[in-house]
């Protein structure tokens, strides 16, 4: 015989003290608030180890120029901004020059006003890890007003990425970590628009002209 210790009543089996324990004592919902509170615990400490075991997703450079110069610019840019668009022939004009200076480019997307800007800047970096960073860079800045994902597309293929590799890419958004890192890295700077330039650690917000470039990079 099964005893209830809550209200003396015997029972011939375990199974039907367990169902009278639940329809007069209302045990079974004890323990089912119980098992809840002790299954979200479990999912939030699963959530924290998770998190606390990934590696943080560092910022990237793309250099180009003298790489060994000690002059050294980094634009903090966007691919959908007009001022950016702007300056990429300047700058462009500056490296043709043979100057002697480094040139980085960082992502820092103004996703709250330009729509385009977070997915483009994923796709230089899609066409990164094919080696075509610059190429990717250059048409997208060549066509600001396109810049839709399939428009992305089909400048991977123009530039003769593998179409699909990079739209695998793109569409999985797994480099939007490395976009994110850049724009962290440019807020702890100051950065607030673009484009912001640091030559030699100075920081100077718009675009110059070539001429400008050539007297501040001798």
């Amino acid at each position: 015989m099964e005893k209830c210790s809550k209200c003396e009543k015997e029972f011939e089996t375990p199974e039907a003290l367990s169902d009278h324990k639940r329809d007069a004592h209302g045990e079974s919902g004890a323990w089912i608030k119980y098992a809840i509170v002790i299954g979200v615990a479990v999912i939030i400490v699963g959530a924290t180890v998770f998190f606390l075991m990934q590696k943080p997703v560092a910022a990237v450079e793309h250099a180009k120029g003298n790489l060994d110069s000690k002059n050294i610019v980094v634009e903090y840019s966007d691919f959908q901004c007009p001022a950016c668009g702007a300056a990429y022939p300047e700058v462009k004009k500056l490296l043709a020059s043979k100057a002697d200076v480094k040139f980085v480019y960082k992502h820092f997307p103004l996703r709250s006003i330009h729509a385009n800007a977070q997915k483009a800047a994923e796709a230089s970096e899609c066409a990164a890890e094919q080696d075509k960073f610059w190429e990717m860079h250059d048409i997208m800045f060549e066509n600001q007003k396109k810049l839709s994902v399939a428009e992305l597309k089909i400048y991977a293929e123009q530039i003769g990425l593998d179409a699909e590799k990079f739209s695998a890419c793109l569409d999985s958004g797994r480099t939007a970590g490395i976009v994110e890192a850049n724009f962290q890295e440019g807020l702890g700077k100051g950065v607030g628009a673009t484009p912001t330039f640091f030559v030699n650690g100075q920081k100077l917000e718009g675009a110059l002209t070539f001429e400008e470039w050539k007297n501040m990079i001798r």
